[in-house]
């Protein structure tokens, strides 16, 4: 059984009301059949995230792998992580020869499991949200709805060094 929102809500009421209590909740937790991204997977989004944002805040680097997960997750590019990581002309941060950070590995693999199991309490980035350019002279990652153009993701908008360059 994967873990959907109406069983986990299902589990929450029932504790809530009185029913089964702290055991109900435990119970369909310890038998959720986890998805878990493969370290290949995970070592490809960290490198993409070193070479993509590696100056720029935790908040923005998890934005770079949930960019590639929407772009999994839609129909106009590849659906894998890793096709969607080498694939020419999009993501230029990513390099085989790229180190990355234990920060960077977390961040991976935090999104990519929240990712694969429908959890989206941390994610940073919502799915319309497909590409993002750097703009070094502000220190920031700027992701968009449209190539270059579209709606700009609020954390862009409001990050100190985007605000002071006047943006």
């Amino acid at each position: 059984m994967y873990l959907t929102l109406a069983t986990l809500w299902l589990a929450i009421g029932s504790f809530i009301s009185g029913g089964t209590g702290i055991a109900g909740i435990s119970y369909v937790l310890d038998h959720v059949e986890w998805k878990e991204p493969s370290e290949e997977e995970i070592i490809y989004v960290a490198k993409t995230i070193y070479g993509e944002a590696n100056e720029c805040d935790e908040t923005q680097k998890s934005a770079v792998a949930w960019c590639i997960c929407n772009r999994v997750d839609s129909v106009s590019y590849p659906d894998n992580v890793i096709d969607v990581t080498i694939q020419p002309y999009q993501f230029h941060g990513y390099n085989p020869n790229n180190k990355y950070l234990e920060e960077d590995y977390k961040i991976a693999y935090n999104v990519l499991f929240d990712w694969m199991n429908g959890i989206n309490l941390r994610r940073t980035l919502p799915q319309r949200f497909l590409y993002f350019h750097a703009d070094r002279s502000k220190g920031v990652n700027v992701f968009t709805t449209d190539h270059l153009a579209g709606e700009i993701h609020d954390f862009a908008k409001n990050n100190k060094k985007y605000k002071e360059a006047g943006k």
